[in-house]
């Protein structure tokens, strides 16, 4: 599994080295907000969005609730590929997934706060957002071997050609299976839906089969966090091709890099 935190506390130590070399005065949390008011509002909504629903799963988690659990980080997963949309607008209007979407009366913004995982799993896929070699190959193995001994109890009913395909997919595209189970997993809330697919939500084969989904959200988790400073990287460069860009960067540096004095210029 990814050292996510050993990979966070990297990227501390970079930006606090950068502190200290141009702006030694200034404290890394007013930095930090300076940058953030780079972002549109809505991409700080989500980010916050994004710790909320996590912080509710490892709650869930550590209760032992783990239905529950998949269902805040199916929305913690919904609002990071939300954000990545909003910081990376012009891939994802090229994409073939947005073009049937897009509607004339409505904002990019306003297209995607309709969004779901329907729309955001395709997009992902498409983009590679995760990657199928993002997902670590152990988890990979041990998730065929999970799913060989436990999808037959939640699929009951599944044909052996059905199983194997699903492995193949499992073996070929993780991210995108990944994903699709988080989804499926959300649409469970509905009790009639349920009733019809068979699922005993209260049994000890259900609880370990949402155990296992929620492991998986934590492995994309990790995957989008890994992502993040790419995304952030080319929306601040794409940020420079605007007049308005330059303009807020100028005024940031202005405000918080510090000027050589007259001996030393």
């Amino acid at each position: 599994m990814k050292d996510i935190a050993s990979v966070v506390s990297a990227y501390e130590a970079r930006g606090q080295e950068l502190i200290r070399r141009f702006a030694p005065s200034t404290k890394p949390e007013d930095l930090t907000n300076a940058f953030e008011g780079l972002l549109p509002d809505s991409a700080k909504e989500l980010q916050e969005l994004c710790k909320f629903f996590e912080r509710e799963m490892l709650l869930c988690r550590d209760a032992g609730a783990y239905f529950s659990g998949c269902l805040s980080g199916a929305a913690m997963i919904e609002s990071f590929l939300l954000l990545f949309c909003l910081l990376e607008k012009a891939s994802v209007e090229r994409t073939r997934t947005f073009r049937p979407n897009k509607k004339k009366k409505q904002t990019y913004e306003e297209v995607l706060a309709r969004w779901t995982l329907k729309e955001l799993i395709p997009l992902a896929e498409e983009l590679e957002w995760i990657g199928p070699k993002a997902v670590e190959p152990e988890l990979v193995k041990a998730l065929v071997d999970g799913y060989r001994e436990m999808l037959p109890a939640a699929k009951p009913g599944l044909a052996d050609k059905d199983l194997n395909a699903a492995l193949r997919l499992l073996e070929e595209r993780p991210d995108v299976v990944l994903l699709s189970l988080m989804q499926s997993m959300r649409n469970l809330v509905h009790g009639g839906r349920c009733v019809r697919l068979k699922k005993q939500l209260w049994s000890k084969d259900f609880s370990e089969w949402a155990k296992l989904v929620m492991v998986l959200t934590v492995e994309v988790r990790d995957c989008m966090i890994l992502r993040l400073e790419a995304v952030y990287k080319r929306y601040i460069m794409e940020l420079m091709n605007t007049s308005e860009g330059v303009t807020a960067l100028a005024a940031l540096c202005n405000r918080f890099v510090k000027k050589p004095r007259d001996d030393q210029a």
